[in-house]
């Protein structure tokens, strides 16, 4: 892909998302906050091979995955879980606020059943 600009160039970088990026110009460190959409990059002269022996992991996004993921990580085999404990020290100003919330999601039975828990009600 030919560019007229380094700018043009992080455009399509993020827009296509490739598992690989090599930078190939004087101080690529400065270009780096521009990217986002991307499996590994290499800096400079460094062959994109390198990575693979010397990067992390070579379990690498292919087909735009990049713009929502990473590489493979300890994270992906884990499961997070989420736990709500103890609702009783929630203030009352903000069940009021959690019932406009939800009225204005259009979430009338999520509403009505704080409302109910915690003895208030949607406007």
């Amino acid at each position: 892909v030919e560019v007229s600009s380094i700018d043009e160039a992080v455009d399509i970088v993020n827009t296509i998302a490739p598992e690989h990026l090599s930078l190939h110009v004087a101080q690529p460190q400065k270009y780096l906050n521009y990217i986002s959409n991307v499996g590994a990059i290499s800096l400079g002269k460094e062959p994109p091979a390198l990575i693979d022996y010397i990067g992390p992991n070579h379990i690498l996004p292919t087909n735009r995955w990049a713009t929502s993921r990473g590489a493979l990580s300890v994270y992906d085999f884990l499961k997070p879980l989420s736990i709500i404990l103890d609702s009783s020290s929630i203030k009352r100003e903000v069940i009021q606020a959690i019932l406009q919330l939800a009225e204005y999601e259009g979430f009338k039975i999520h509403g009505m059943s704080i409302g109910v828990r915690f003895g208030s009600s949607s406007s």
